[in-house]
């Protein structure tokens, strides 16, 4: 999509939304911040996701690294769904590397496509 597509909707929806270019192809990140109070920060992104190819019945671990004062909320989805089903999905943070992790429990066909993590 056209960058000048991308900030023309960010634009005429949320006010005080920036679009940062991403060096992963066919990401964009778009990040919307309100007056934050002093001593707290947004979410910073040091580390995003990956794209995962995996065989079925694989698992997979897709991994961020974020900071921020107080710390983020993370809210992984696919296809516009929230990931709540824990039989299939298990959603955590590492307490020694401090990454969020979504791991998808045994691969199938189902679950291929692309997945979403936001953080604030």
């Amino acid at each position: 999509m056209d960058k000048k597509v991308i900030n023309r909707a960010v634009k005429s929806t949320m006010p005080g939304a920036k679009i940062k270019k991403s060096s992963i192809p066919g990401v964009t990140l778009v990040e919307y911040t309100e007056n934050i109070p002093e001593g707290c920060s947004a979410p910073d992104i040091e580390r995003r996701p990956i794209s995962l190819t995996m065989q079925e019945g694989k698992v997979a671990n897709f991994k961020a690294l974020v900071r921020g004062n107080p710390k983020p909320t993370v809210v992984w989805s696919f296809k516009e769904d929230i990931l709540t089903d824990e039989n299939i999905y298990k959603i955590y943070q590492d307490k020694a590397t401090m990454e969020y992790i979504l791991q998808v429990k045994k691969l199938s066909s189902e679950h291929a496509g692309s997945y979403r993590c936001v953080f604030s």
